[in-house]
């Protein structure tokens, strides 16, 4: 099936630096009351990426539980393929898909218990 015909105007005015809150947490943090405002579904429902000691991604869907300057919260089993593939490697990548929004966050670091 060819897709790439499908495409749709973005028509919000973009983002310019001049803009932006000077601490990523309090932009990311005025973009999820947004993100609350626009009555999206699942707000804090964000794909997270992790990977196996040998690099094997994995990728799903999760909750954001908390957030402040110090990281993102999440609940994970231990025990489960997430829970493993932390332990074997804190690598992670985050998105946020607010697409009726025109944004997507992405956010990547290092988790720990």
């Amino acid at each position: 099936m060819d897709l790439s015909d499908i495409r749709r105007e973005y028509i919000t005015k973009g983002i310019m630096r001049n803009d932006l809150a000077s601490c990523p947490f309090e932009q990311f943090e005025l973009w999820f009351k947004q993100a609350q405002d626009s009555e999206l579904g699942d707000p804090s429902a964000f794909s997270l990426a992790t990977a196996s000691a040998s690099g094997q991604p994995t990728l799903r869907t999760v909750l954001l539980k908390y957030f402040d300057a110090s990281g993102f919260v999440f609940f994970t089993n231990y025990n489960s393929q997430k829970g493993n593939q932390l332990s074997e490697n804190a690598q992670v990548a985050m998105r946020f898909p607010w697409l009726p929004l025109e944004r997507q966050i992405k956010i990547t670091g290092s988790a720990e218990k």
